[in-house]
């Protein structure tokens, strides 16, 4: 029997129950999806989330590095909150709001209640994606990443961490930083000015993916724990 957690709010709520639940029936196989769920269940490991790195829904088309006029224009940015209330959407909403009164343009793309492959569309169709700040990341930035554009989200040491642990110490992480308001204006902003950093942010990102995070590389460590089960 292996538990495989995906931060379902009960569990995120009340852990110490599904603690004591494992320890009573003595079950040991424990996954957590993302870094940020060990703090609530440290006796788990954690299993990568991988996404399909060839299939096109989740790669770059192949024009997309050599036209410039992609990457030109004003900064297209998604969005796709699972919960705007968990998600940073009101904070990301002012900030946009607050660049395109400065006169910084950015067109922002609120994904909602779509089916998923019209969302990997839209947000193929972008420069950026923004995931949230509340220090861990999610599918949202693994899929954008893949994609080869670039990511802000607030990863937290704990998260930066874990993610160095994976794909090793000295590897670049390719996340755009923003902690709180005044980082993701900043990041924004900078994107906004520059298409030039759009573009490289997004083939740093794709590299990233390819290189250290591939769905091989992701399904041979879910392997490695599979032959560790006795």
């Amino acid at each position: 029997m292996v538990h495989h957690h995906h931060g379902h709010p009960d569990f995120r709520g009340h852990p110490e129950k599904y603690r004591e639940k494992y320890r009573r029936l003595g079950r040991k196989n424990l996954l957590v999806s993302t870094p940020d769920l060990l703090k609530k269940l440290p006796e788990a490991r954690w299993q990568p989330n991988l996404v399909p790195v060839d299939d096109p829904a989740y790669a770059p088309d192949a024009t997309d590095w050599t036209d410039p006029a992609f990457w030109s224009g004003p900064l297209r940015l998604t969005h796709a909150p699972s919960r705007r209330d968990l998600k940073n959407t009101d904070e990301l909403l002012a900030t946009v709001h607050d660049l395109n009164a400065a006169g910084q343009r950015v067109d922002l793309d609120l994904i909602d209640n779509v089916p998923h492959s019209v969302c990997l569309a839209r947000k193929k169709a972008a420069h950026a994606c923004f995931d949230h700040m509340q220090g861990y990341f999610g599918m949202s930035s693994l899929e954008s990443l893949s994609q080869g554009r670039a990511v802000i989200a607030g990863l937290d040491d704990w998260d930066l961490d874990a993610i160095r642990g994976f794909v090793g110490e000295t590897t670049p992480i390719p996340w755009l930083i923003a902690r709180d308001a005044q980082a993701l204006r900043t990041r924004l902003a900078e994107l906004a000015a520059d298409p030039d950093r759009r573009r490289a942010a997004g083939q740093a990102a794709r590299r990233f993916m390819v290189e250290h995070w591939s769905d091989r590389r992701c399904a041979a460590a879910l392997a490695d724990f599979l032959d560790t089960i006795e």
